[in-house]
């Protein structure tokens, strides 16, 4: 189905008609919309595409930088056979995209793939991606990422040990990753929950990683990654900050299990603060802070190695938290 015209709605809510598109595994696009904006698909069952997207949103040279007020919401979105590249459960190009409620499963790549400013993806439920490509996401960012959010999804990696369960890879500012539920194969030692990769003043917090080789890995400038829980990231660190990430601001956050719990002793720069920060259970170290970067009000305890490489800021505890079992404090 290939959908050129201005302002339509494709529903899919109809008791009698439930809205189902087989692509029968032989259209190499589901549904694809080409060079057009103000469109709203909304409540379809959609599947079945062979070598592309099951619905692909496309625009222009492929820059991602046309204004397309598209929405996409409340559908089922399943299958994307044949290839290993592109077949992606939603792949969209373009400005003011929304992908908010769906449920996106069993695909030989990406669950979204989406590159283009002001992007809102919100309260989707991804899962058994990256079944033969080896370079599937749950959910992957690129181009310009300004003011673009992704939040409250619920993306399952479990099936594979590889790749990234959310990743946002370009340049802009004001990237916001939050309350998101990131789940990695146990004992992973490739597969990272949250990387940031490019781009300046990201906020990435109230997220929930587990069973990842990195929770949570950036390369921002100027990223706050705070409120965060991450648990048993064995293959590397709950938090790692590296190369070229500037004026990192660490804090609030929760690492349990993980190889170490935060990990900054590979960045470049000299500035970098960590504070407020609970690190236990750690099989390596609890915190391994590069010696330049501003460390204290943390509390580690448990950890293998050691609490900290360094020595610890003044105000810091070694002690136990006392977390319950949902990572809030107990009373005390």
């Amino acid at each position: 189905m290939s959908i050129r015209d201005r302002s339509i709605t494709l529903r899919g809510d109809d008791p009698g008609d439930p809205g189902d598109i087989d692509g029968g595994g032989t259209a190499a696009q589901c549904i694809t919309v080409t060079d057009r904006s103000y469109l709203e698909i909304m409540n379809l069952t959609v599947h079945g595409s062979n070598g592309g997207q099951v619905i692909q949103l496309y625009a222009g040279t492929g820059a991602g930088t046309e204004e397309r007020y598209i929405n996409v919401k409340g559908c089922t979105l399943y299958d994307a056979q044949g290839g290993t590249t592109n077949n992606n459960g939603i792949g969209s190009w373009g400005k003011y995209i929304s992908l908010v409620g769906n449920t996106i499963h069993t695909l030989n790549c990406d669950g979204i793939w989406q590159k283009g400013a002001n992007a809102h993806i919100a309260n989707n439920t991804i899962y058994n991606v990256d079944l033969t490509s080896a370079a599937g996401d749950c959910i992957q960012l690129s181009g310009d990422l300004t003011d673009c959010i992704v939040e409250g999804n619920h993306c399952d990696h479990s099936n594979k040990d590889e790749k990234q369960v959310i990743i946002a890879n370009g340049t802009g500012t004001g990237l916001i990753i939050r309350n998101n539920v990131c789940i990695g194969k146990p004992g992973s030692t490739t597969l990272a929950g949250i990387w940031i990769q490019a781009g300046t003043g990201a906020e990435v917090y109230g997220n929930y990683v587990i069973d990842c080789d990195i929770g949570i890995q950036n390369i921002f400038t100027d990223a706050n990654i705070h409120n965060n829980i991450l648990v048993n990231c064995t293959g590397d660190a709950g938090i790692t900050c590296g190369g070229a990430a500037v004026n990192a601001a660490i804090y609030n956050n929760t690492c349990d299990g993980c190889l170490d719990g935060i990990d900054t002793a590979s960045m470049t720069a000299d500035t970098c603060d960590v504070y407020n920060n609970i690190a236990v259970n750690s099989t390596g170290y609890g915190l391994r802070i590069k010696t330049t970067h501003t460390q204290d009000y943390n509390c580690m305890y448990n950890n293998t190695s050691g609490n900290s490489v360094e020595t610890i800021g003044s105000n810091s505890l070694e002690s136990d938290p006392k977390l319950n079992s949902d990572y809030t404090l107990q009373a005390s």
